[in-house]
């Protein structure tokens, strides 16, 4: 993956984690949350035309699985935890 790639995928799970935090979720309903979004995004690219909901559904579990194993930073501000 390149530079730019990785950087918008950055930025977006970074959106996602903050509009997470003010809905008042705990952490762990939080993380299936994103569980529930791989999901449906699988069968929102079978309704595009993308592939087999099988296919599709593999592939969303191992993107998940392979963005699970990731190393992140996280860094929590005053303001974010009020």
């Amino acid at each position: 993956m390149n530079r730019e790639r990785r950087a918008k995928i950055e930025a977006v799970a970074g959106r996602l984690i903050q509009e997470v935090m003010t809905t008042g979720l705990t952490w762990d309903e939080a993380v299936a949350v994103f569980g529930l979004a791989a999901k449906a995004t699988a069968q929102a690219a079978v309704r595009l035309g993308a592939g087999t909901p099988a296919d599709c559904l593999t592939v969303a579990r191992i993107r998940f699985e392979d963005a699970f194993a990731q190393d992140v930073r996280v860094v929590v501000t005053e303001s974010a935890t009020q």
